[in-house]
């Protein structure tokens, strides 16, 4: 048996057992997970991968074209099958250009075996493909920007000298030292000075022999001088192993030859320069001991210069690679190989004289001086940045939170007013303009006037909920619960008096949380007065509130002995706007609407546990601040 993740979308157990057993049936061990809603199959498309979806076309809540066209809206690659009791051609045919990968009948699944081996099989094939594709882009741009970014002036020679390709700093060195940019199909020997084409021709044979070859000289040159070149000169193969050519690299060390005669000069134009950077900056030497740190390093790390010197450089980043991997160096190289200068930063991570950790931003430069190895670290504290980057974040994510809310509450409000207005319209076109003072005319106003009220209602409903969503930036400050709570109840005296209903707190011990005041006293308003008002008549109304503080949450729980809800039936709505469960009293369906909108403004959620005639508990879940 093949075991597949499966994703239906189906409303009938009846249909999906059938599909299940004709799967099985033939040769597959589904891992099934069955969903009826468009929230429920997006929690499902983000939980886990999925190999295949099926879905029915008609489902109470939503279509099979809708839920595909949800599902090419997540960018997800999964086989995606229509399976329906009833279906025209052209919407079949429209459904397999919008992405779908079969559609079949349910009264005919012989061919349903087929099609999730056909579908499963397309599937891998474009994953392969995909991530073959992927490879070879990266490898050529790997290898493009290795050879672009190389601080060498490198060229690919044929056996007659002939340039094959070069690199920018290739024809950059022509031009400076030449006056003319090398180009492709040239002899690299016009790019050479006269006087050493001996010594290259003789170089270039010995390569093509298979020797590798490195040396560092003198060249004069026409226009720049003397200068100091490190040379190499690498065999190239071709893929049968046979030598095609020659890989000749240049690279001017003129500055670190005059370096050298200078060191002692330089390194004290060096401190200057270093003891003024407002960047933390580190000389160590081949043993990656701290040989000189400037003052914004002591002060970053908490240091004195004598606590410093002569340290190991990973007492300030630790790791025994840190430092290779800033450069972008092998742990070891190659012998007879020095690691030559590369550029970039790296993020790491440092530890100050106390212990305490922060982000750090670092670069290295390696230099050879006199012979030895020496390295410059520059260190940036990226503390701020960070912060500032995870505040974008979070703003952007609240942004695209109130963008969604906002699409839902236009389609709410267009539903919510189209009734009344519809009303309205009707009732207009029936009045008797001829006769407005007739009996029947003034019934018709009467209704006018209802209605009338009755959209006031909605639009001041509907103002208050954009009230809540515009406002993403609310001002935090301490809020204590047993105070906001005590407001609460001051405020439903008068309904808990007549329900004869008891508030029982149990806050000891809660210190004031970090939050929005008029949001958490909304919050404990709905849910109290909810609980007041949806009171069983079979008992007493009791309400017990509590509060906690647990793994980074403060936990309230609302916890009543009323009517309860059936969340099996209505669960799936029970947050909407104008939602109402039970209509024996007065209620507009805003309360826990408004509660869910609170919440997750302040980056938390809300979850119930209710049962139909016993009682219901929800928790609300604040991130601690």
């Amino acid at each position: 048996m093949k075991e597949i993740q499966l994703l239906l979308i189906e409303d009938n157990e009846a249909d999906a057992g059938v599909l299940l057993r004709e799967l099985q049936k033939s040769g597959y061990a589904p891992l099934l997970e069955r969903v009826e809603t468009p929230d429920a199959l997006t929690q499902c498309l983000r939980s886990r991968t999925w190999d295949l979806i099926i879905s029915d076309y008609n489902l109470p809540n939503f279509n099979g074209i809708e839920a595909l066209a949800q599902v090419k809206e997540t960018g997800l690659d999964v086989p995606f099958i229509i399976v329906s009791g009833r279906i025209g051609e052209e919407t079949a045919s429209g459904a397999m250009r919008l992405g779908a990968d079969d559609y079949l009948m349910k009264d005919n699944l012989s061919r349903l075996a087929p099609a999730v081996e056909r579908a499963l099989r397309e599937a891998d094939n474009r994953r392969q493909r995909r991530l073959a594709e992927q490879q070879t882009r990266e490898a050529k741009a790997q290898l493009e920007a290795l050879f672009n970014s190389s601080n060498q002036a490198s060229y690919l020679l044929a056996e007659d000298y002939t340039i094959r390709r070069l690199n920018q700093l290739g024809r950059a060195s022509g031009l400076v030292y030449f006056g003319r940019e090398p180009k492709v199909g040239q002899s690299m020997r016009d790019y050479i000075p006269a006087a050493y084409h001996a010594a290259f021709e003789e170089n270039f044979a010995r390569c093509l022999a298979g020797e590798s070859i490195y040396y560092e000289q003198a060249i004069a040159y026409p226009t720049q001088g003397r200068r100091w070149f490190q040379v190499k000169y690498y065999p190239v193969f071709d893929a049968g192993g046979t030598i095609m050519g020659v890989a000749y690299n240049t690279f001017d060390v003129s500055v670190r030859k005059q370096a050298e005669v200078s060191l002692l000069e330089m390194k004290l134009q060096l401190e200057t320069i270093i003891t003024s950077a407002r960047d933390a900056i580190v000389i160590t030497d081949g043993l990656q001991r701290i040989i000189l740190a400037n003052e914004a390093a002591r002060l970053m790390f908490g240091y004195s210069d004598e606590a410093l010197l002569h340290q190991p450089v990973q007492l300030l980043i630790p790791g025994d690679d840190a430092l290779a991997r800033a450069a972008g160096l092998p742990e070891s190289p190659g012998a007879g190989e020095p690691a030559w200068p590369t550029s970039g930063t790296v993020r790491l991570t440092g530890v100050k004289a106390d212990g305490t950790p922060f982000p750090v931003e670092a670069s290295i430069s390696p230099v050879e001086a006199m012979g030895k190895q020496y390295s410059t670290v520059i260190l940036r504290d990226i503390s701020l940045r960070l912060q500032a980057e995870q505040q974008e974040k979070q703003l952007n994510q609240e942004l695209n939170r109130q963008n969604q809310q906002l699409q839902q509450f236009g389609y709410i409000t267009s539903h919510t007013l189209r009734g009344p207005v519809a009303t309205i319209l009707g009732l207009l076109n029936v009045l008797d303009k001829d006769d407005l003072g007739s009996p029947a005319n003034a019934g018709i106003i009467g209704y006018l006037a209802d209605t009338a009220t009755r959209l006031d209602g909605i639009i001041h409903d509907l103002v208050e909920v954009l009230d809540y969503q515009k406002n993403y930036q609310a001002t935090y400050e301490p809020v204590g619960l047993a105070e906001v709570l005590a407001d609460v109840q001051e405020r439903i005296a008068a309904a808990t008096e007549a329900a004869n209903a008891r508030i029982v707190a149990e806050l000891d011990g809660m210190e004031p949380i970090w939050s929005v005041r008029s949001y958490i006293q909304s919050i404990c308003y709905n849910l109290l007065s909810n609980a007041v008002k949806y009171r069983s008549p079979k008992r007493e109304p009791l309400v017990r509130v509590t509060a906690k503080v647990e793994n980074g949450w403060v936990i309230l729980t609302f916890a009543d002995n009323g009517l309860g809800i059936d969340l099996q039936q209505h669960g799936h709505r029970l947050f909407g706007m104008y939602s109402r469960f039970h209509f024996h009293t007065e209620g507009k369906g805003l309360g826990l609407y408004l509660v869910k909108t609170q919440v997750e403004a302040l980056n938390g959620k809300i979850e119930i546990q209710s049962q139909e005639g016993q009682g219901s508990v929800f928790t609300v879940l604040l991130p601690v601040k």
